[in-house]
């Protein structure tokens, strides 16, 4: 029986979430559970409507690993929308920056992944939408 980590090439988890419409409310999504040891390669946000940053009161779309016991707070990748030139086309796969530090995007079998909405300011409303998880098994 073949195994996923037998399955040559990028693997993606992709998952729907609901966002936050209340623009001061932080608040954070399950994406899934690390099927295997991997490298993540990419992430994107599909935002269902346009998301138009802004300065001062904005958003931050945040991919986390937060472990197998859920309490880690490992940065994979982030983006702020705070200026008007920042931005995520509706039903457009935007790219979410990568961490530098690749050890930040190495993920084990079992982690819990997420995806955080947080705010600055008064914030910004995050709309609902789809995040993308692309990684390689190692």
């Amino acid at each position: 029986m073949q195994k996923l980590v037998d399955i040559p090439g990028p693997q993606t988890m992709i998952v729907a979430v609901p966002g936050q419409a209340t623009a001061a409310t932080p608040d954070e999504f399950v994406l899934g559970v690390m099927p295997s040891n991997a490298v993540i390669t990419a992430v994107t946000y599909a935002p269902k409507t346009l998301l138009t940053g802004a300065a001062t009161n904005f958003c931050s779309v945040t991919c986390r690993n937060r472990t197998g016991a859920g309490a880690g707070a490992v940065n994979i990748a982030q983006v702020d929308y705070s200026s008007g030139a920042v931005t995520a086309a509706a039903f457009v796969a935007n790219p979410i920056t990568l961490n530098a530090t690749l050890a930040n995007r190495n993920v084990a079998l079992g982690d819990v992944l997420t995806c955080e909405k947080l705010v600055t300011g008064t914030g910004l409303a995050m709309p609902a939408g789809t995040v993308t998880v692309t990684y390689q098994v190692r």
